[in-house]
């Protein structure tokens, strides 16, 4: 009897410091001020004098990798092996019924065995305030400072140090039923660290360094139970820092409409569609005007869990030729639970790289032509995961990602095992 006391004080601890990530903050879409209060009353269960604290442990990545750099199939690859610990806290102040103040502090520690100058601190900061006023009226301010060193989109093939300061601030109107409009103002600094990738000599913060100003209206109407229906309009003025670089200065205006399914259920997630008109102020260099999308869906079915992954939106550029590539994602994924305890994972990506203009290219017998370049990638993913306590659980992935490109010296492999901690179970 001692023994299972004990076995279920453990359980009961691991799943309040591990079980309750906050992922429901995560997205960047809005949630009424009524619903975050009641969120942090429920589940911040840990409490420092007036704080009240949701603590979280991330781990990925604890493996192997055959080729870290993404070197082409023509290089040599080099590999090692590698870990990312993330540990992750959310404090919270509560004052009166009216407001609150939050705070979001999220270290990783990027560990390589032997390219010890990837090895890296990275750094997310996040403080917030909301207020709400006259029962219904919500003013909310945010900062984000953000340090890290990532791949910051498809067509980068090494790490790169990235820098980001975010300011947001907004003023919205909730209703008795959980809906909500309202408008956001948002400014972001971007910068990147001095390197290039392989065989270019320009740097990425000449190229990519810029500043992003949006303002966004959005509406939220719940339909089903912390469903919502929702509309979004913005407009984004993108303003680069390098002189030889603000022939990219650029403006979109998108429209987007779609479900936010509830964080709890059968069906988790979001899917949406929209339009949107993306021009360089250059009116010499190419634009885009068309549909953009994205899904992100968890589907679970009895002993099946089907994810549904989709994206189709404008990414600015490195290449001189372009000054943005149109990026088709789609992906899915099936998860069957063999027993309680153990679930076997399977998902399949593939994207496509379109650019707009052609690029000038040196060709291997020293003349030069022109090109519409086209890229696509595909990453096949198999693994499985563990059930610790609740849903809670660690698991092992391996990935097969081959990079395809009809520019000459472009195409890329690249396998990797690696464990991981999971609070989806």
């Amino acid at each position: 009897m001692a023994a299972m006391g004990k076995k279920r004080i453990v359980s009961i601890v691991l799943l309040s410091i591990l079980g309750f990530a906050p992922v429901w903050l995560s997205a960047q879409s809005y949630r009424s001020f009524s619903w975050e209060m009641q969120q942090v009353l429920d589940r911040a269960r840990f409490r420092i004098g007036p704080f009240r604290l949701w603590p979280a442990f991330n781990l990925r990545d604890v493996g192997y990798d055959d080729n870290i750099y993404r070197q082409t199939t023509e290089g040599v690859p080099i590999s090692d092996f590698t870990a990312t610990i993330s540990p992750q806290i959310r404090a919270y102040l509560l004052v009166g019924h009216n407001l609150i103040f939050s705070v979001l502090e999220n270290p990783e520690y990027m560990y390589f065995g032997d390219q010890v100058g990837e090895r890296r601190w990275n750094n997310i900061l996040t403080p917030e305030m909301k207020l709400l006023l006259l029962k219904n009226l919500v003013l909310s301010g945010s900062y984000t400072y953000s340090n890290r060193r990532r791949r910051a989109n498809s067509e980068f093939d090494v790490r790169a140090n990235e820098l980001r300061h975010t300011y947001r601030g907004g003023i919205y109107l909730d209703t008795a039923r959980e809906s909500s409009v309202g408008v956001t103002f948002e400014s972001s600094k971007i910068g990147y660290e001095d390197v290039r990738l392989p065989g270019q000599d320009t740097y990425l913060s000449q190229r990519l360094n810029r500043e992003e100003r949006t303002i966004r209206s959005e509406i939220y109407y719940q339909i089903f139970n912390e469903g919502f229906l929702f509309i979004t309009g913005s407009y984004t003025d993108f303003l680069f820092e390098a002189r030889e670089s603000q022939s990219r200065d650029s403006y979109a205006y998108e429209v987007n409409s779609g479900i936010r399914f509830p964080l709890l259920g059968r069906i988790r997630g979001s899917v949406s569609l929209g339009f949107k008109n993306f021009y360089p102020k250059n009116s010499l260099k190419s634009g885009y005007s068309g549909m953009v999308g994205r899904a992100d869906l968890d589907i679970r079915i009895r002993r099946f869990g089907f994810q549904v992954d989709y994206e189709r939106d404008v990414r600015f550029s490195y290449w001189q030729d372009n000054v943005f590539f149109l990026e088709d994602r789609y992906g899915g994924g099936l998860s069957f639970y063999l027993f309680r305890f153990l679930r076997l994972d399977y998902s399949l990506s593939y994207g496509e790289l379109h650019y707009p203009d052609t690029f000038f290219v040196r060709l291997p017998d020293e003349s030069y032509a022109e090109i519409d370049r086209m890229d696509n990638y595909t990453t096949h993913t198999l693994g499985f995961a563990y059930r610790i306590v609740g849903s809670t659980a660690v698991g092992i992935r391996i990935n097969f990602w081959h990079h395809d490109s009809n520019l000459i010296g472009w195409n890329r492999r690249n396998t990797s095992i690696g464990g991981y901690l999971t609070y989806d179970f």
